[in-house]
């Protein structure tokens, strides 16, 4: 469970970034893309390792350019390669 600082007032619901390990761990969620605490976590990842980004249509805000761009950074650095499955074009 997140953080419940969004509309309860039937206001949208928050967007997460929920990353999936495949050693069975609990997955874990973040709020913001490229955030230090996502950054922290990719740079506990294997080199090699990649990342399926999937974002479905219905889900808003997108994130920023800015965002997009630190989060590929981020990546990069830890040679992490992003597989993008989003749905959006």
């Amino acid at each position: 469970m997140i953080d419940g600082d969004y509309p309860k007032n039937g206001g949208p619901a928050p967007t997460v970034y929920v990353m999936i390990q495949p050693s069975g761990e609990p997955p874990c969620v973040f709020q913001q893309l490229a955030s230090w605490q996502m950054e922290s976590w990719l740079r506990l990842r294997v080199r090699g390792s990649a990342v399926h980004y999937r974002q479905s249509a219905f889900i808003d805000p997108s994130p920023t350019a800015a965002q997009w761009e630190a989060f590929e950074a981020c990546c990069k650095t830890n040679d992490i390669t992003i597989i993008n499955e989003s749905d959006i074009d």
